[in-house]
């Protein structure tokens, strides 16, 4: 559980919360935000090629969304769409 969570105030709040986590898990957080960004915009550029026969839904700008939610997740754990 978070125990210190972001409470609103800014850079100044974020900045004292990310004191309270490692290094790496942060670099972790931005690495995978990264990932996403790159895949989807990878996708939207081949995505008028024509040879997609699917609508797509891009969360480009949406990324610390998902990251965020399942930054905690175990392995036990089961997500559904």
């Amino acid at each position: 559980m978070i125990k210190h969570p972001y409470r609103g105030d800014g850079i100044d709040g974020i900045q004292k919360l990310a004191k309270n986590y490692d290094v790496s898990f942060l670099s972790n957080l931005y690495f995978e935000m990264l990932r996403i960004r790159l895949v989807e915009e990878a996708v939207a550029d081949k995505y008028n090629e024509d040879q997609m026969k699917t609508p797509i839904h891009l969360a480009i700008g949406q990324e610390a969304t998902a990251v965020g939610s399942c930054a905690l997740f175990q392995n036990s754990d089961l997500v559904f769409c």
